[in-house]
């Protein structure tokens, strides 16, 4: 989960348009929802094309939960952010329905972390604990919507920013503050795990880690295999800089500029429309901190090789 800025991509004509159909949708709900109900309203139009498009184009075709590419398997599910049709914590609630064709509470989301079902979690992560073997929790967000905040919204005119939501939004909160990606040798495994606050869990990573179901099995296999492919090409670029060390003049200078252009490509790994980024970005920090002093000393061989050069030349 990477932090992404709503505000780079429009909204959608058809959600924003004074006369189009989701107003008009909206109010109909309105006038539904002055009465007495015992089932939610039937939204559409957050289903339009240009919502999916919009999404895809903000999201780059990832879901805004794991970062999987869900384009390559399945369809998008438009997500509600806050749930349009009921409240798993608050059973009389129903749900937040003036919100439900609102732009901002929109995110694409694959099945798995949308939709509520049991998902085996795999060893490694912190719902585990000292577990070696995978078990079950139920898992997908569905209508799930936990406050830290006193008070729940119940009605359009009130406060949103008093719930003060535990579920991170990728367009609201950055989850870098709230989340860490952390790698285990022993089973070489790639698990989402919460950063800790005040001695204690974090509560907002703790909780979108368990909504989300972040430690599925194929979702940590997924990361893995990405992390793999760059790991191997970082050691390869590490050995070429170890062999670079004896070169000189030209010879140091050429090898120079193949590192620079292989370390730029691996750096593009990190960027937000690649898969599992936040991932990619966590191990080339601590690679380009690591190769950092190799570099440096490479570059002050060139230095000192131009300027012998030069006084040559004077």
């Amino acid at each position: 989960m990477i932090y992404v800025d709503r505000h780079t991509v429009e909204a959608p004509s058809s959600l924003s348009s004074a006369n189009g159909a989701a107003q008009k949708e909206l109010e109909r709900a309105r006038k539904y929802y002055r009465r007495v109900v015992d089932k939610a309203f039937p939204f559409e139009a957050y289903k339009n094309d240009d919502v999916v498009e919009k999404l895809e184009d903000l999201f780059h075709g990832k879901c805004a939960y794991c970062e999987h590419r869900y384009a390559a398997g399945a369809k998008v599910d438009v997500e509600h952010y806050r749930p349009k049709g009921g409240v798993k914590e608050e059973p009389d609630h129903t749900g937040y329905w003036w919100l439900a064709l609102d732009w901002d509470n929109l995110l694409p989301s694959c099945i798995d972390c949308n939709r509520s079902r049991y998902h085996e979690i795999q060893p490694g992560g912190p719902e585990f604990d000292d577990r070696t073997t995978p078990w079950e929790i139920l898992s997908g967000k569905g209508n799930a919507f936990p406050i830290k905040g006193a008070a729940r919204a119940q009605r359009p005119q009130d406060d949103l920013n008093a719930e003060d939501p535990l579920l991170i939004n990728p367009t609201v909160r950055d989850p870098s503050v709230h989340l860490k990606w952390a790698t285990h040798d022993r089973r070489s495994i790639v698990a989402a795990q919460w950063l800790e606050a005040e001695n204690a869990p974090d509560p907002y990573g703790e909780a979108s880690i368990r909504a989300f179901g972040l430690n599925r099995p194929a979702l940590v296999e997924d990361r893995t295999e990405v992390l793999r492919g760059l790991m191997a090409r970082a050691q390869l670029l590490e050995r070429k800089i170890a062999r670079t060390s004896t070169k000189i003049g030209i010879d140091l200078e050429e090898a120079l500029e193949e590192i620079v252009a292989e370390l730029v490509l691996l750096r593009d790994e990190g960027k937000s429309h690649r898969r599992y980024s936040a991932v990619a970005n966590t191990f080339l920090e601590e690679f380009t901190g690591k190769i950092g002093t190799n570099l440096s000393t490479l570059l002050a061989q060139l230095d000192v090789a131009a300027t012998g050069e030069q006084r040559g030349a004077v």
